[in-house]
């Protein structure tokens, strides 16, 4: 009688020192999974921060990120491994350390309980959603941008750190981005980004445009910002800009360095007329179509390093004429007018890094002038006459050339990212 009360207190201690022991073990990897993912997430913020571009505003306006909210971010780091933990702890106890009847049953009961609990934290309710690194009232990005402030970029990309709370132990967030999504000034991002996963979908391009749209200012408001010399840029996106108000940069904004139109009700003749007069242009995208005229004014831009066509109608006698421009590393062109014969002009622009062709006519025989470009680091191809044979055959002979060919890696892409 004595011998059976003393010994199953033995066994309840044995058991609870083994359920802290190996429950303390489990926790603990489980979490140290969490941490080393931040860190992870901190590493990518220090590649991001030197990327070679001074604007960030394109890629953190309209860069879709999926954040945990709060309870959800407590569940995933703190109760589940918790409970995972326990479970492990007491299943060790359970099955080496519990020998009489009264506390296998109770120790079994707190097993069914716990499993309950952990298969229940993940039918949590899914607080996931898409939030667009929008925040000029948290991170004044107006004042900054009309100072030309460097801390601009700095907050952006906290910012999306900060949201990029994903072990994947514990299942994963993703970074959704594009061409379409991030625009032209983040292109220089994207091998960085693309080590994280992501998905880009159509729906999340359309409310990235949306949110581009919110936050462009009016245009009236832009040309006097660039007129009183508090900005260097002009972003219009489905403004019913016309020709007299284009008209307008003209007089006293030859400072200007970036000019993206969208959707806007400019015509070309305007436009080869208002463009030289623009000097110090960096960056240009212009949504509409331009013709030879229009080309021909572009060519004049020495400064020039973004040039963004997505509605170009583009003969080979233009695409020549841009050669003449020797800072230009980003060209981003749609026009069926472009051919195999038209890409061999391509072998003179002198600084071309990254090349985007969408909706072209060149087929696989036009790959082997791409493959001689010496300084690109970065082929699109959306459309077209290419094959997957004669892209794979390019990547061989280019490894290190990034390519995407209608939004999709190669099966021999090497360069160790998804696009899941």
């Amino acid at each position: 009688m004595d011998q059976s009360t003393d010994h199953q207190p033995r066994h309840w201690k044995s058991g609870l020192i083994g359920m802290v022991v190996v429950g303390g073990l489990a926790t603990a990897i489980a979490l140290s999974i969490g941490f080393s993912a931040e860190l992870r997430e901190k590493t990518i913020a220090r590649q991001l921060q030197d990327v070679p571009t001074d604007d960030f505003r394109a890629q953190a306006a309209v860069v879709a990120i999926r954040y945990e909210s709060l309870p959800r971010l407590w569940v995933r780091y703190a109760l589940r491994p918790t409970l995972l933990g326990l479970l492990s702890g007491l299943l060790f106890s359970h099955l080496f350390l519990q020998r009489d009847n009264m506390s296998s049953r109770t120790s079994g009961a707190i097993l069914l309980a716990l499993a309950i609990a952990l298969a229940a934290s993940y039918w949590f309710p899914d607080s996931n959603g898409l939030i667009y690194i929008d925040s000029r009232d948290q991170f004044q990005w107006a004042e900054d941008l009309r100072a030309d402030q460097p801390t601009t970029r700095e907050a952006a990309v906290h910012a999306a750190v900060e949201l990029l709370k994903c072990p994947p132990f514990f299942g994963r967030a993703s970074l959704i981005h594009s061409l379409g999504v991030l625009g032209d000034e983040a292109q220089p991002a994207i091998p960085v980004l693309n080590s994280l996963k992501h998905d880009p979908e159509q729906d999340v391009r359309d409310a990235a445009e949306m949110a581009l749209e919110q936050i462009t200012e009016s245009w009236e408001l832009q040309v006097d910002a660039v007129r009183g010399g508090v900005s260097r840029r002009i972003e219009i996106s489905f403004h019913d800009v016309d020709d007299q108000q284009l008209l307008a940069l003209k007089e006293d904004c030859t400072a200007l360095e970036v000019l993206q139109l969208e959707r806007t009700n400019i015509t070309t003749p305007t436009l080869a007329e208002v463009v030289p007069g623009i000097p110090a242009l960096k960056r240009l995208k212009l949504g509409g179509p331009v013709d030879a005229a229009a080309f021909e004014s572009i060519a004049h831009l020495e400064h020039l390093e973004v040039l963004n066509l997505p509605q170009a109608e583009c003969p080979t006698a233009s695409l020549q004429q841009l050669a003449k421009l020797p800072h230009l590393n980003l060209l981003r062109i749609a026009s069926r007018n472009i051919d195999d014969a038209s890409l061999e002009c391509l072998k003179e622009f002198p600084s071309l890094k990254y090349l985007h062709l969408i909706d072209t006519s060149i087929s696989d025989e036009g790959l082997a002038v791409i493959a001689k470009l010496p300084n690109l680091q970065s082929f699109y191809v959306d459309g077209g006459h290419c094959t997957e044979r004669g892209l794979a055959t390019l990547l061989e002979e280019n490894p290190l050339l990034h390519i995407h060919w209608n939004d999709l890696h190669l099966d021999n892409d090497m360069s160790g990212h998804t696009h899941e």
